[in-house]
């Protein structure tokens, strides 16, 4: 087997006080949050401004004290700080240019900051417990977002553990990633739009060096694909073939009207457990949409997966073709067609979207971007 990487020597005494710390982070995340917006309003000897000072002389304070025994905890202190210095940033005189994160090099990390990143915190949170198999497999999925891919994600997983231990699967993607940047507290609550392509630059390094060694360390692999860039994908498949893994891919059908309704749930249900959450603008969905019949055909004549497998909306089994196929890929795509333009029942879409639309008004969320959403899929169900 080949070397492993250096960072597997690190210590396993690493989450003893896990959930404690958790806890107290949020808290301390969210009250910094607050007076992040607060600062250029309030004079500096009020309650409200030293309340803020003290909170961050205290985080400071714990990240001295946790040293590296807590990665999650670290990850989600060093986002805080960051949020922190900006804000004290800011009361520079005016006309001193805005610190804020407008430009991809602000947020982007130093390559030895990446990698050292990825051994410190990512790694030991994720990783380093995962153990090889003997006969190694490799899971792509792609959906467009609120299709259902976590549902057919379980499932496969599920049977992955059943098959070779709880400690037998990596799961790999770029949104796996995106909560362990330093910038990601303070882009999370100023831009949701812009902060994946923002955090993209060092969320796709991290994502090359998890590939690397789930392929060195030969354990099973979900992972996370997009729409964009098929070519990437079956080349990816060509890497995994080569070191003996068994290449597979699942694709969910379903009609974009219900999709798109499902995303916009679970938007608004991540916000209300997590707070501020990146919203996926319709354009993007709608690009990803229109591709899958397109990229499903170059998939199986690509011939770098065993198997293809299409599920409905509710993770049940459509149809499941090998490689090079020509018949069942014409079978395949007309099951893909029908399921996808399928009409849909308008009343019970549009009730939930309507409720969904007071809800946000009621939580005051200021996302023009999801009201014209709502909005223009309310017309678009009603006009099917």
């Amino acid at each position: 087997m080949s070397k492993r990487p250096k960072y597997e020597s690190i210590p396993d005494a690493v989450v003893a006080d896990h959930i404690r710390f958790e806890v107290i982070l949020e808290s301390i995340a969210r009250e910094i949050g607050y007076y992040v917006h607060l600062a250029d309003a309030v004079d500096h000897e009020s309650t409200d401004a030293q309340r803020y000072m003290d909170a961050i002389d205290g985080l400071e304070q714990m990240r001295r004290n946790l040293s590296c025994d807590s990665p999650v905890a670290l990850a989600v202190i060093e986002g805080v700080l960051r949020v922190a210095g900006f804000a004290r940033q800011s009361d520079a005189p005016s006309g001193v240019a805005d610190p804020g994160l407008s430009a991809p090099h602000s947020v982007e990390l130093t390559d030895d900051q990446n990698g050292e990143r990825f051994e410190r915190i990512i790694f030991p949170s994720l990783y380093r417990h995962v153990h090889p198999v003997d006969s190694p497999t490799v899971q792509f999925f792609a959906a467009q977002p609120g299709a259902g891919k976590s549902v057919i994600q379980s499932r496969v997983r599920d049977q992955l553990v059943a098959r070779d231990g709880s400690n037998s699967v990596m799961t790999i993607g770029t949104d796996v990633y995106r909560p362990y940047h330093p910038a990601y507290c303070l882009l999370i609550q100023e831009d949701t739009e812009k902060m994946a392509s923002l955090t993209n630059p060092d969320t796709r390094k991290w994502m090359d060096c998890a590939i690397a060694y789930a392929q060195r360390l030969r354990s099973h692999v979900l992972l996370n694909t997009a729409f964009k860039n098929p070519e990437k994908v079956q080349a990816l498949a060509r890497r995994y073939r080569t070191k003996g893994f068994d290449t597979h891919f699942h694709l969910i059908a379903v009609n974009e009207l219900v999709s798109r309704t499902r995303a916009i749930g679970l938007y608004l249900d991540r916000i209300a457990l997590y707070g501020p959450e990146r919203y996926v603008p319709p354009a993007a969905d709608g690009a990803a949409y229109k591709q899958i019949p397109s990229i499903l055909d170059s998939l199986v004549d690509s011939g770098q997966f065993s198997s293809i497998t299409l599920y409905d909306l509710n993770g049940e089994l459509l149809t499941t073709l090998g490689s090079s196929d020509a018949a069942a890929k014409l079978e395949t795509l007309e099951i893909l067609r029908k399921v996808s333009t399928a009409p849909v029942d308008p009343s019970p879409l549009i009730q939930q979207l309507e409720q969904w639309q007071r809800a946000a008004s009621t939580r005051n969320l200021n996302c023009k971007a999801l009201h014209a959403d709502i909005e223009e899929l309310i017309q678009r169900i009603g006009n099917q």
